[in-house]
């Protein structure tokens, strides 16, 4: 038998469309069985998570963490099953920054002054509260990396509030922004 070219098409679009069938299923029981999604952030913990990000991205030379809304992209994000473990490291990393503050410092983390905040952080960073199942280094990475994220990113994602933080590295977008953005 002889196989035309379009039959040899034919053959692989019915071949290839069967195989994305079949991994289409794969997925969509993969979807029943995955957890349902974190409530909200906790006020205390979101609080401390808050001032954290924003000794980190200070408002000292231009918008900061505050300004730009990243903690509304960080808790968007955290609700997403990509950041669940990333969500548990910086909620026990915001447990540590206020135990570690009121130890230490006699106070809440929100409460001390920049510089003690900024004191707090390094001592966690240092790995000074890390124990098995903590690394301050990698809590501080992360709170650092999703706030940079919350900073830069496109505000459609929530954080970049009113594009402080393209504004402030100079960044315009170019070329056509899906509706409703600025």
């Amino acid at each position: 038998m002889r196989i035309t070219r379009r039959t040899f098409v034919e053959w692989g679009l019915a071949l290839g469309s069967g195989a994305l069938g079949l991994l289409g299923l794969g997925c969509r029981s993969r979807a029943r069985r995955q957890e349902p999604p974190p409530g909200p952030i906790p006020p205390d913990l979101d609080a401390v998570l808050e001032a954290a990000a924003s000794r980190m991205l200070p408002s000292d030379d231009g918008p900061g963490a505050r300004e730009a809304g990243t903690m509304d992209y960080l808790r968007a994000a955290l609700e997403l099953p990509i950041y669940r473990a990333h969500r548990a490291r910086l909620l026990d990393g915001a447990r540590r920054l206020e135990a570690t503050a009121r130890r230490d410092w006699g106070s809440g983390f929100t409460a001390l002054d920049p510089a003690d905040q900024d004191r707090v952080l390094i001592h966690l960073q240092a790995g000074r509260e890390d124990d098995g199942g903590f690394d301050g280094g990698r809590f501080v990475h992360d709170l650092l990396s999703l706030s940079l994220e919350g900073f830069l990113g496109d505000p459609r994602h929530g954080g970049n509030r009113g594009e402080a933080g393209w504004e402030f590295i100079g960044y315009r977008p170019g070329g056509p922004r899906s509706c409703g953005q600025h």
